[in-house]
């Protein structure tokens, strides 16, 4: 996966169909550029580009691309591919999607970790099992699920807000009663409303 990164984070000069406009020279020309990584998010997702087209005229075809890539599940350091970071930018894995087939079908599945139990789950359709941490990293590996280890378990709100719009609202759901008692509680309660309202009608439960 550094690979990954270190070509990700490589110089490349536009072909001719990319041409860039030189404000100084007053031309278009083959510029170079650089994508660079300036800060690294509390939740890291990596899509691995599994699909190449190649032209063919009107008409484009391509393949799926099987290329084996290994990643680390623990301890992913970006450090060296940062410019900026308030955090330690190491990550631990937690899920990964994976693609099986072609560009004209394919099958999804699913790996994710059960974070007590320190167990990885595999997600296909309806059923549910354990797999072993040695079948993780494979060809099928399409996206990848980081979380950066500062994180607790409870992820606070204003760190998950770092990668969502500036205008999308966290939905918070009603708080639940939390124990047995509470909630027989609340039904004896909603019961005896049930029976007050029966006797303002004019009947009465003897």
């Amino acid at each position: 996966i550094r690979d990954c990164f270190e070509l990700f984070s490589k110089w490349e000069t536009l072909d001719v169909n990319n041409l860039w406009y030189c404000p100084n020279c007053k031309d278009s020309v083959q510029a170079k550029k650089k994508m660079e990584i300036f800060k690294c998010p509390p939740i890291l997702i990596l899509h691995l580009k599994r699909f190449k087209a190649r032209d063919a005229g009107i008409l484009s075809s391509g393949g799926r691309l099987n290329t084996y890539i290994d990643f680390p599940l623990e301890n992913l350091n970006l450090s060296s591919f940062v410019k900026q970071s308030e955090s330690a930018p190491i990550y631990d894995l937690y899920a990964i999607s994976n693609h099986y087939g072609d560009t004209g079908f394919g099958h999804y599945t699913a790996y994710a970790l059960n974070a007590p139990s320190k167990t990885w789950m595999e997600f296909d359709d309806s059923a549910v099992t354990t797999i072993d941490r040695a079948r993780i990293c494979s060809t099928a590996s399409y996206v990848l699920f980081y979380k950066r280890q500062d994180l607790r378990e409870e992820v606070k709100y204003e760190l998950i807000k770092q990668v969502l719009p500036t205008d999308y609202v966290i939905p918070v759901l009603p708080p639940k009663a939390e124990t047995k008692k509470e909630i027989l509680k609340e039904e004896r309660k909603s019961s005896m409303e049930d029976m007050n309202d029966i006797e303002s009608n004019g009947f009465r439960v003897e």
